[in-house]
């Protein structure tokens, strides 16, 4: 009878354990394939959603369709809701589907800098849109923050943060952002299309263990070849949207691991 009550005693302590521990904070980064454009949607690891840009340009002209794989990426994950939306900027490649992205989802929050409001609210008036600098944070109910990295009014670069580790989400790069980011060290960079079209000096010390590229098909749409070698030269593994469909980056603290939808799998 001792032994069976001890042998319970263990039993319950081991089940105790199992339920506090924690559980593990994930954080998923969707970089969709855009074609000559960009959108992030990044996921809590309590369910929270921050869309980051929606847009693409198609042939010279933009229109409602051009959310049509955002939408899809967001009816997978299974929400009808959008905790923030940020944007930006103001241009085609990164806001031409963000208008018929938010009559499909509700949007609790839409943020953008100073420098690109003006048009944002006359294009999407239906968003009450805040502003927010570099140096800002957004940050949501379930412990998810992304820091605002630029120059001047202009948001360049998001940091996604997942301690101990991190991912830069980057939209273009200046010197000031690039300094900024080589002071975070982040464990992954995904660059937007104008980014990966960028002069691979633009990088300055920056280096990863994984890296995405946005790009559409065409040869005019590619990434930036010798972008593309640096990067190579410098992290672990490195995807294009252009090549490898849809990449949705998963970081649980030091790990980070990508799940591609087609051509060179990890």
């Amino acid at each position: 009878m001792k032994r069976l009550i001890a042998a319970a005693a263990i039993a319950a302590s081991v089940v105790a354990l199992w339920t506090l521990r924690p559980p593990a904070r994930t954080v998923r980064v969707e970089c969709v394939d855009m074609g000559a454009g960009q959108c992030w949607i990044v996921r809590g690891p309590g369910g929270s959603r921050v869309v980051i840009n929606c847009g693409r340009l198609a042939g010279g002209t933009d229109g409602p369709g051009s959310a049509a794989a955002a939408v899809n990426a967001l009816v997978r994950s299974g929400t009808n809701s959008i905790d923030c939306l940020i944007a930006t900027r103001a241009d085609a490649d990164a806001c031409s589907g963000i208008k018929a992205l938010a009559k499909e989802f509700r949007v609790r929050k839409a943020v953008a800098p100073a420098d690109a409001l003006e048009a944002l609210r006359g294009s999407v008036p239906e968003l009450d849109w805040q502003p927010v600098r570099p140096g800002g944070a957004v940050a949501t109910a379930d412990g998810l923050m992304l820091s605002l990295a630029g120059s001047g009014q202009s948001v360049e670069a998001i940091v996604v943060e997942m301690p101990p580790t991190s991912i830069a989400l980057i939209d273009r790069l200046s010197p000031e952002t690039t300094r900024q980011l080589a002071a975070e060290a982040p464990a992954a960079l995904v660059l937007g299309f104008q980014a990966s079209r960028g002069d691979p000096s633009a990088l300055g010390a920056l280096e990863a263990n994984a890296a995405v590229l946005h790009s559409g098909r065409s040869r005019d749409q590619w990434a930036d070849y010798g972008l593309l070698k640096t990067l190579q030269d410098r992290c672990e593994r490195v995807w294009q949207t252009g090549r490898n469909g849809g990449i949705t980056l998963q970081a649980n603290g030091r790990v980070i691991r990508a799940v591609v939808t087609h051509g060179d799998q990890q």
